[in-house]
């Protein structure tokens, strides 16, 4: 069995004690929180997003001198601290006579979303696991499947997870829906005992549902803890046998302080980015024509994105009235969609129809998705939207694709750092907008209006998406940077030279002159400096293939 697999069992044990929980939060927070609900979370979203993208860096610095297991104890216990405190209340915690059970509530959860924002601090769980998976692989190939399973694990921690969960709070629900002889008698009273279990909702955190729940989170948090100190194997050490700043010493005859010294000094020490950094490395992706456009699809995209994720189940909690076994049943589906589609399906329809083709699909449906939330005046037109999500998403496996496939190997991972800084941007702005917005349209005769934002977003995406196809003005866009003589890659032939494989179609369209007076070449130097070593032309007077214009180890 590969090193990487113990891992998998932090990842899975985390993220399904928190996704437990995600169908008997809604119910609570908008019945404690009914006017004001959308703009609070949106709040709390926009700032742990925010700060995730901020410490994110520095948590995987920390990481790399103090240990992957070490640091791993840390995110786990912070990442789900808002559960922790939030279940021992519900679970500890009883009414007063000062202190009612609605007041106990209001301030148990007051305190959960103040640590749920918080927690974008130590949100680094999924990094430090695909860098556990990468000091334990030593091939590419392990590495990819090693980062597939994880993305697996992840997927089916949220599958499994809010179903799981909205059945724990109403058993009871499970047994009517599934009862052979309920569905046999089919009585007019049973069905009435199933619809009223099924919109059933709680309004305070010592309910015993609610409290069931709690436990089952507060076990699976501990087990995790557990694990991860007792049993997973520290993969650091293998490389840096003592910390990097500090003369030998056995890390076990050291005071648990002075570890947390040596470790945050010898992070210090490092080239930790800065936010003005981060922020300067999404700037870069403007210098290349097809990281701009790729960079201008992800903001507009994910800001939609955020308009579902940090909002649908407060929407269908208050207009549908979806009890805790809807919204379990609803975010399982979704769950499901995402791993059949990120885990199988792009790997069958990329192949085949390209990753501009299946981005373009993908968009669509989401588009439809928002329009058919946005009027949807059934909860089942919510379900309908599952099916939809399956090709949405192919959005962002494409997106990525797309970048591996066009950049060099030494920018690959500079260039979907920066895209991934795009999508950690778009989760503090997405939630607070829509947030707002929501907030605005609730009592109105509309109150998924903002959904059609969303859908509006998502089109100036999808027309964004045209100017990677290989047209002539995006082609000669991208070879007039490429060939301009001031520009980073005017003596690169390789680069050149790759661009130009990339893009057959360059060579049919656009002809050498119009390409070198474009980019303000003289002519005299259209040979100069080994930039095109061999300028051909057809009889049309367009380029030559690149195999023409290169050698063929550069080209």
């Amino acid at each position: 069995m590969p090193s990487f697999v113990s891992i998998l069992p932090v990842l899975f044990l985390e993220f399904l004690s928190i996704s437990l929980t995600r169908s008997i939060l809604p119910p609570l927070l908008t019945t404690t929180f009914p006017t004001s609900i959308y703009l609070i979370m949106g709040l709390a979203e926009a700032i742990k997003g925010i700060l995730s993208f901020t410490f994110g860096p520095s948590i995987g610095s920390w990481s790399d001198t103090a240990g992957r297991k070490k640091v791993l104890i840390y995110t786990v216990f912070f990442t789900t601290a808002p559960i922790i405190v939030l279940g021992l209340i519900s679970v500890l915690a009883n009414p007063t006579d000062t202190m009612s059970d609605l007041e106990l509530t209001s301030t148990a959860l007051k305190i959960f979303i103040t640590l749920f924002s918080l927690s974008g601090i130590f949100a680094s769980t999924f990094t430090l696991t695909f860098s556990y998976i990468a000091d334990t692989t030593s091939t590419r190939k392990e590495t990819v499947i090693g980062f597939g399973l994880a993305l697996s694990t992840f997927g089916l921690s949220f599958t499994i997870g809010p179903m799981l969960g909205g059945y724990i709070a109403r058993p009871e629900a499970f047994i009517k829906r599934y009862s052979t002889d309920i569905i046999e008698e089919g009585s007019e009273s049973g069905l009435e005992t199933d619809s009223n279990l099924q919109d059933s909702t709680f309004t305070t955190i010592s309910d015993p549902g609610v409290r069931r729940v709690f436990i089952c989170s507060l076990i699976l948090i501990a087990l995790d803890l557990i694990y991860v100190s007792s049993y997973l194997r520290e993969t650091i050490t293998r490389k840096h046998s003592t910390p990097l700043n500090s003369p030998p010493t056995s890390s076990s005859k050291q005071s648990f302080k002075t570890r947390m010294h040596n470790a945050w000094s010898t992070a210090r020490t490092q080239k930790v980015p800065h936010p003005r950094e981060l922020f300067h490395g999404v700037m870069h992706l403007r210098e290349d024509p097809l990281l701009n456009e790729i960079a201008n699809i992800t903001f507009l995209y994910y800001t939609s994105v955020w308009s579902i994720v940090s909002t649908l189940v407060f929407y269908v909690t208050k207009r549908f009235e979806f009890g805790p076994q809807r919204l379990g049943e609803l975010l399982s589906a979704f769950g499901l969609c995402t791993v059949f589609a990120e885990g199988v399906l792009v790997g069958i329809v990329v192949p085949v129809w390209g990753e501009i083709v299946v981005m373009r699909f993908g968009l669509i449906c989401f588009i439809l998705q928002c329009l058919l939330i946005s009027l949807a005046s059934r909860p089942w037109h919510i379900f309908a939207c599952v099916l939809l999500s399956t090709a949405t998403n192919l959005v962002y496996p494409s997106l990525t694709s797309l970048v591996t496939s066009n950049v060099s190997e030494s920018r690959v991972g500079e260039s979907l750092g920066a895209i991934n800084g795009i999508k950690s941007l778009t989760e503090g702005i997405g939630p607070l907008v829509f947030g707002m917005l929501m907030s605005f349209t609730e009592d109105s005769f509309w109150p998924g209006s903002p959904y059609v934002l969303s859908a509006l977003l998502a089109c100036f995406a999808w027309h964004r998406t045209s100017k990677l196809s290989v047209n002539e003005s995006y082609v000669s866009e991208k070879y007039v940077v490429e060939m301009t003589p001031n520009s980073r890659g005017i003596n690169d032939k390789k680069a050149t030279g790759a661009w130009l494989g990339f893009s057959p179609a360059k060579a049919k369209t656009t002809t050498a002159v119009d390409i070198m007076r474009s980019g303000g070449v003289e002519e005299d130097n259209w040979e100069g400096e080994g930039l095109l070593s061999e300028v051909e032309e057809d009889e049309d007077g367009r380029f030559s293939p690149a195999k023409n214009l290169f050698s063929e180890e550069e080209a």
